[in-house]
């Protein structure tokens, strides 16, 4: 859950899948599949898309299913949830009923910033263990029923006591109920690629999302930086505060790793 507003000057950029380029103030938004879709100034394309929407947006009038839209990239930092946001606030601008169902900040000012003004979902507060937890309230979302909900960390694992273990599996409840869903995602999160990320980065990866999960979605866009540009950011404390930071460089965040994993 990432992001910072550095990615264009630190060579920030936002990719798809089987590819045509569109360029706009030093970035590019790709999609798969694609017809294009343009306004303001930028591009975003989307999945096997019949009509071409706004800035990217996944509301699609009469479907029954929401629309999925997973932002990907290749590790925390990147600047997965700072588009996400950004595309929940473009919608808003377009009068479009968008809500934050969860978002986590890690304490990262310029993604926080991206928050302002959208409406946030409470939170539902859960016991365990003599302890309480707050994660995302999947009814609440429901009950509320937006034209679309930003739910950070689709891997995430739910507390103890939640209806379902893992959040994608509240994203298909909400998915279900006609809402469209912007989410985002690392790619060692990716079930099949569990194993190729352990031997590479020599780190199990324990929260997976399965595979026919991800090639579901109606719209993956790819967020990318430079491995240098990425430990830049964690090195300034961008992406974790600094003693997180520093234990992270010394561990999952070498080069070699970033460079292996983009």
């Amino acid at each position: 859950m990432d992001g910072d507003r550095s990615a264009q000057a630190e060579g920030s950029v936002v990719r798809g899948v089987n590819e045509t380029s569109a360029q706009a103030e030093g970035s590019v938004v790709r999609g798969v599949n694609e017809t294009s879709a343009q306004a303001g100034g930028s591009v975003v394309r989307g999945v096997n898309e019949t009509s071409a929407q706004a800035e990217g947006s996944v509301v699609h009038a009469g479907k029954e299913r929401g629309k999925l839209k997973i932002f990907l990239g290749y590790a925390a930092g990147v600047g997965k949830t700072y588009q996400m946001l950004t595309e929940a606030q473009e919608l808003k601008l377009q009068g479009v009923d968008v809500v934050i169902g969860y978002f986590e900040p890690h304490g990262r000012a310029e993604t926080i910033a991206q928050t302002v003004g959208l409406e946030f979902v409470q939170r539902r507060v859960f016991e365990h263990r003599g302890a309480k937890f707050e994660d995302m309230d999947t009814d609440a979302v429901i009950a509320r029923h937006p034209q679309v909900a930003a739910v950070d960390e689709f891997a995430h694992t739910n507390v103890p006591g939640a209806a379902r273990p893992k959040r994608w599996q509240d994203v298909m409840f909400i998915l279900d109920a006609g809402i469209d869903v912007l989410t985002s995602l690392n790619i060692q999160h990716i079930e099949s690629l569990n194993d190729q990320v352990w031997h590479v980065t020599g780190v199990r990866v324990r929260e997976t999302v399965p595979d026919w999960v991800v090639q579901e979605a109606d719209e993956v866009v790819m967020v990318d930086v430079t491995p240098r540009a990425l430990l830049h950011r964690l090195e300034r404390g961008v992406v974790y505060a600094p003693e997180k930071a520093q234990k992270a460089l010394e561990n999952f965040f070498t080069e070699s790793n970033l460079t292996a994993l983009r």
